[in-house]
């Protein structure tokens, strides 16, 4: 905290201080009480983060006051823990829709989200570093209110947050529990929410009902038409009615990171037929391959099915790799260097809203030591084109998994079988509660 205060921009940090502390005492997140015999004391330290936006410009300077959720004890201080999250493909689904009927996408993001719900446990925590109570220096802190670090706070929040919700008519649907439906005569009305990131998807009507609804129980920031959500670009063109999904800010920041912003440009992910050995050897810890390869796993996963297969083959050595694959990584982050503006595109379309998948595997798989296939599969909605900077695209989820049995080979056609029976399994979190038409092909 002195190190943050007394440097550079110091005086911003300060007021970053005051306002997370003030934030804190008007929430009623704890009062002061002697300290218990006996009982065990939470650990708390302040956090500063320089939040940047999905293009890695700065946003803003943040500080928490965060507990060590480390230092609780199960039972004691903590029973349930679980929250549930948005899935990006069902996400990226709604997005598709949104553009094929030309509805808006917003943002809203709720103030010191973990600080309304109440706890349900006695958690005792020592007062924040520089506000110790002058009159009460040995007194500690018993929260009566979640607070950001501790193991139940995301529980706490969700369960407040839900009930909000649902007290405005606006249900969770039966595919994911973070998605939220109502349809009125206005027109229909999708939120998403991730933590205390809110992402609504309706007509201009059903939005301003849902952030009425909101701003009645909780202190919302309302950031207009969406230019970001959950970390990658959003660019909604309302003239050609077009939304765009890319990640340029974090493949940019991922290269700089690693200090590979220079490589030279490819514009392959990976060469044809590559092959690595399976046989293990000590990796190299000094070499960050773990880390390259499971950013670029999750880039794959949100908005570059591109790199899915080279991405989803390299993770499959990151506990035996060797300076071959460390080149092939470092490929594979200069191709998305190279194509870093590519961008998954929704189009509007006076058609239903309709979606379809293909699949296939490929033949006793890359390593003939285990003779086991990769199969994949990808859905689209409506009219879908391919990936690219011009072209339209309607992508939704695509997967690529290694297959946990080895082909019979005087059965080729049961590699298919398991690529299908996969993607079927995937069409119930796909189907929503509105009419859509489904094509097998």
């Amino acid at each position: 905290m002195e190190e943050a205060i007394n440097g550079l921009d110091g005086d911003k940090w300060h007021k970053a201080v005051e306002d997370e502390y003030n934030a804190l005492k008007k929430a009623g997140t704890f009062v002061l009480v002697p300290k218990p015999e006996g009982r065990h004391i939470v650990t708390a330290k302040w956090v500063f983060k320089t939040k940047l936006k999905a293009d890695g410009s700065i946003d803003r300077l943040k500080a928490r006051w965060v507990a060590r959720g480390f230092t609780q004890i199960h039972g004691i201080d903590y029973n349930d823990t679980f929250a549930p999250v948005v899935r990006y493909d069902n996400l990226r689904l709604l997005l598709a829709y949104a553009a094929n009927k030309d509805l808006e996408v917003h943002s809203m993001d709720v103030d010191s989200a973990f600080l309304y719900g109440d706890l349900e446990e006695e958690v005792f925590i020592y007062q924040p570093e520089g506000f110790k109570d002058p009159l009460y220096p040995d007194h500690v802190c018993k929260l009566l209110k979640g607070l950001y670090g501790l193991k139940q706070a995301s529980n706490v929040w969700h369960g407040h947050f839900d009930k909000i919700i649902c007290s405005g008519g606006y249900m969770p649907t039966k595919v994911d529990p973070c998605i939220y439906m109502k349809v009125t005569k206005e027109g229909p009305l999708f939120m998403c929410v991730w933590v205390d990131d809110c992402t609504l998807i309706g007509t201009p009507a059903t939005i301003k009902q849902i952030k009425a609804h909101l701003k009645k129980y909780l202190k919302m920031k309302d950031l207009g038409l969406s230019t970001e959500t959950l970390g990658f670009e959003l660019l909604q063109d309302r003239v050609n009615k077009t939304i765009s999904l890319r990640q340029t800010g974090r493949i940019l920041r991922l290269a700089l990171s690693f200090g590979l912003s220079q490589l030279r440009p490819r514009w392959t992910p990976m060469a044809k037929g590559i092959l690595f050995d399976t046989d293990c050897i000590k990796p190299d810890p000094a070499t960050p391959y773990r880390e390259l390869v499971g950013a670029m796993c999750y880039i794959a996963s949100v908005s570059r099915p591109d790199i899915s297969f080279a991405a989803s083959y390299l993770a499959r050595f990151t506990h035996c790799y060797t300076d071959k694959h460390w080149t092939a990584a470092k490929s594979v982050l200069a191709y998305l260097l190279a194509t870093k503006d590519m961008a998954i595109v929704y189009t509007h379309s006076s058609s239903d809203f309709t979606f379809y998948g293909h699949c296939d595997a490929d033949w006793g798989g890359r390593e003939k030591s285990d003779s086991k296939s990769t199969s994949g599969y990808i859905f689209f909605a409506s009219n879908a084109q391919y990936l690219g900077h011009q072209k339209s695209n309607q992508l939704l989820h695509y997967p690529l998994v290694k297959q946990s049995t080895f082909p019979l080979l005087k059965h080729p056609n049961k590699l298919h079988i398991f690529a299908i029976s996969s993607a079927l399994l995937e069409f119930p979190n796909i189907k929503y509660n509105w009419e859509m038409t489904i094509k097998v092909h």
